[in-house]
């Protein structure tokens, strides 16, 4: 299942199922409204949305029409929360009040960018194990970094999310028991600079994460990054993540003339 949410004028966009081969969606907004709206109700929701994918994708959805990327905004404009990961794996929070469109102009430069896949979650009760972790879906981050904040808030500005939120079963084999390895490439100025991403164990993050509390619906999870990028003024920079030569999340590009 492969979830967008397209501009409407509002801030979080309209809740729109996308095909396998991001080329075609249809609007979910009978079933939810926005993708927030689905994950305060995903026991109930994500079932429906994943009915409405299947027949999107065996072509029996009649209002279905092609997918302009251009309309998509970050699959979760604003999230509740975001975790993040530091070097030693310990989590901590960050700014999670917007989240830019895949191909939104990039606000500063230069920067250090870094790939990166994050889980969305539900709610998540205090003291889940990690066995018992339900990751709903993964979404990719151009994620960056200010090479001289003036302060924490400044550190990492807003990051541009790839145009889909993808359900951990389109992962194949890149997806084992909580665990996701996908090879992220990042193209800078036309060529391709960056291959490999840690391994992430989601799920084990995410118990650790409720340890001491439970985690709300909407909260974004963003396990260790690639090797950073530095971008420029005016640098381009394609960012995606590809299975059996098909991009998964589609791809955020930013930059180009200032």
């Amino acid at each position: 299942m492969k979830l967008a949410s397209l501009d409407d004028g509002t801030p979080d966009g309209s809740l729109h199922v996308v095909n396998r081969a991001l080329t075609r969606a249809a609007n979910a907004t009978r079933v939810a409204r926005t993708l927030q709206a689905a994950l305060d109700g995903w026991d109930t929701v994500g079932p429906r949305l994943a009915e409405l994918a299947a027949r999107l994708e065996e072509g029996a959805v009649r209002d279905a029409f092609p997918l302009d990327v251009a309309r998509t905004l970050a699959p979760l404009p604003r999230a509740h929360a975001l975790l993040r990961t530091d070097a030693h794996g310990a989590l901590y929070p960050a700014c999670s009040d917007w989240f830019l469109p895949p191909h939104a102009p990039p606000q500063h430069a230069p920067v250090l960018l870094r790939g990166a896949l994050a889980a969305i979650l539900p709610h998540t009760a205090r003291g889940t194990a990690a066995s018992a972790v339900h990751v709903p879906l993964l979404c990719l981050l151009a994620d960056v970094e200010l090479e001289k904040p003036h302060g924490p808030l400044d550190r990492f500005p807003p990051a541009a999310m790839g145009p889909v939120a993808v359900s951990p079963d389109e992962l194949g084999s890149h997806w084992q028991h909580g665990r996701v390895d996908l090879p992220l490439v990042v193209t800078h100025n036309g060529e391709p600079a960056i291959t490999p991403c840690p391994a992430v164990a989601h799920a084990a993050l995410v118990a650790a994460a409720c340890r001491r509390r439970a985690v709300a619906p909407g909260t974004l999870l963003l396990g260790p990054a690639g090797e950073a990028v530095r971008i420029g003024l005016g640098d381009t920079v394609k960012v995606e993540a590809l299975a059996g030569g098909h991009s998964v999340f589609g791809a955020v590009e930013q930059g180009g003339p200032p």
